[in-house]
């Protein structure tokens, strides 16, 4: 009886073992562990503990000894020892520091939903096993209540962004439908919601950016034929984007006024495009910025009523007080 307990238990593990190294990736994870912790594999303990045959093992090998990242053993033949002529594992190692701030980056991602939030968390699954209470940071934020969700035409438009390829989108527009051709450059999350930013246009002759709100996108037809290049001016203007309103347009200067008590508010963050923050006064300091549209700022100047004013340009201060006004007519 013990003899057959023992098969039985032999062939379980068999199985587990197949599933656990069941793909390059996951062998690929224990070889840099072992090469980590002893400095050398073997090609024979390799096929044993993953349940595959040698050859599979040199297969797998062989990609890494053509990085150099490891070389044969001139004493003992199936003996591979890690080049620490050319690699080091020194860069590698990961501190308490460093896994907090890798579950910190765990836990921002399930805001986002759909395909990001699956392939974020998915990738660092496969390195962490993460404890509710195991790291110091938190951040409160938006929940997104379907985080399962997936997107369509995700795989369209990742392509067409990776590829730079151009592309006729057709998407809702007030009762109806509206159609573009244009160039996709990035999937942007605002205020808990997706965007696809593109270039409407010919390559070559792009003006503007426009965003489409995600779920506003009737369908997709990426051109195959057809490839675009990224202006310089669109990195920039990301760089400085506050909200999804950014966009090309000449900006103008608005010059605000605020209150001390929000003050560190605006030196942790930046609210406005181009934002700078005056000298602190007595009661109160400004804030300088510049925008494309008057929603680049408006949202943000209503967060923060009535610790803030806006001095100037009269339009934006007019549109502030027509909400105002709206808001206390209700």
């Amino acid at each position: 009886m013990k003899k057959v307990k023992s098969v039985v238990f032999k062939a379980a593990d068999k199985i587990r073992r197949q599933e656990r190294f069941d793909s390059f990736k996951k062998r690929l994870f224990y070889i840099f562990g072992q090469l980590q912790s002893r400095g050398w594999v073997r090609t024979g303990e390799l096929a044993e503990v993953f349940n595959v045959s040698s050859r599979t093992v040199q297969r797998d090998l062989e990609s890494l000894r053509q990085d150099q990242v490891i070389r044969a053993d001139e004493l003992e033949q199936g003996r591979w020892l890690f080049n620490g002529e050319t690699q080091s594992f020194l860069k590698m190692n990961v501190t308490d520091h460093d896994a907090a701030t890798l579950a910190f980056i765990y836990k921002l991602s399930k805001i986002f939903g759909g395909e990001v939030n699956k392939s974020v968390l998915q990738s660092i699954d496969k390195l962490f096993l993460l404890d509710e209470t195991s790291y110091p940071f938190f951040m409160i934020t938006p929940r997104v209540k379907n985080p399962d969700m997936t997107l369509p035409f995700y795989k369209d438009l990742y392509r067409a962004i990776q590829e730079k390829l151009m592309m006729n989108l057709t998407y809702r527009k007030g009762g109806g439908t509206a159609a573009v051709k244009g160039a996709p450059f990035a999937l942007i999350m605002s205020e808990g919601l997706w965007y696809l930013g593109y270039l409407p246009g010919e390559n070559g002759k792009f003006k503007d950016i426009r965003t489409v709100r995600y779920a506003n996108i009737v369908s997709v037809e990426p051109i195959e034929d057809e490839t675009y290049e990224k202006p310089e001016w669109v990195k920039e203007a990301l760089r400085n984007a506050r909200n999804i309103w950014f966009g090309m347009q000449t900006p103008i200067k608005v010059v605000m006024e605020a209150d001390n008590y929000v003050r560190d508010y605006f030196e942790a963050c930046d609210y406005f495009p181009q934002q700078t923050i005056g000298k602190k006064g007595p009661k109160s300091f400004t804030i300088e910025c510049r925008i494309s549209h008057p929603n680049e700022a408006l949202s943000n100047i209503l967060r923060f009523l009535p610790y803030i004013r806006v001095a100037s340009p009269p339009d934006l201060k007019a549109q502030v007080l027509d909400r105002v006004k709206t808001y206390l007519k209700k």
